[in-house]
């Protein structure tokens, strides 16, 4: 029988090849790569006993192999669908953890500065109530005077710097420290705290620091 030659093979680049060799050359292939067994037919009719095997088979092990396979399929999909909502889900977690980090740094840089600032605060408190620490000239006595006001009322409102300064350079007396009896009456108080220049019965003295207050 002669090699078959189709209208494709005018134009073959290799004149000499047939796909007739082409094809022993696969089937020996084939021989080799895998052995070539005889196949028996199996007869038209079973036996029962045969049947019943087959569809035990199929129920016991085709249908559980299908089944398992289908849920396999779907739960795979499903999985991967969850990893990719976790994955955008633990993106969003960590931006979410970065910026309480940096708040949280915040905070203790805040808190740092703060106790920078009492410690500061502390020690320029300690430094000015040192024993060689001098108060500004009249800061004693302004302190006085507002202790005063505040005991004896804002109706006693002569007690100012002014008239403290005039007393003291005409040379008066200090102030005397508040009794119990001058915290319990404002006009006691207002009476006791009065110069002695001042008359008894109202007349006022003839000296200017007497008569401011």
């Amino acid at each position: 029988m002669g090699a078959p030659t189709p209208p494709g093979l005018d134009d073959w680049s290799v004149p000499r090849s047939s796909l007739t060799g082409l094809v022993w050359s696969l089937a020996g292939v084939m021989r080799v790569c895998y052995v070539l067994t005889t196949t028996t037919t199996r007869p038209a009719t079973t036996t029962p006993a045969e049947e019943e095997r087959r569809r035990m088979h199929s129920i016991l092990v085709d249908e559980p192999a299908a089944t398992l396979g289908r849920d396999t399929t779907v739960f795979r999909g499903r999985v991967d669908q969850d990893v990719c909502a976790m994955s955008l889900l633990q993106a969003t977690r960590w931006a979410r953890a970065g910026a309480m980090d940096a708040a949280v740094r915040d905070l203790e840089d805040e808190r740092m500065r703060l106790e920078c600032d009492v410690t500061e605060t502390d020690r320029r408190g300690q430094q000015s109530s040192g024993p060689g620490h001098r108060l500004p000239p009249g800061a004693e006595l302004d302190d006085v005077l507002e202790r005063w006001v505040v005991l004896l009322g804002p109706e006693h409102g002569l007690l100012r710097r002014g008239a403290v300064d005039e007393t003291t350079r005409h040379g008066s007396a200090p102030f005397r420290k508040a009794s119990p009896s001058d915290l319990t009456s404002p006009a006691t108080a207002s009476s006791s705290s009065r110069s002695p220049g001042v008359a008894r019965h109202g007349s006022a003295s003839t000296n200017p620091a007497h008569a401011a207050w």
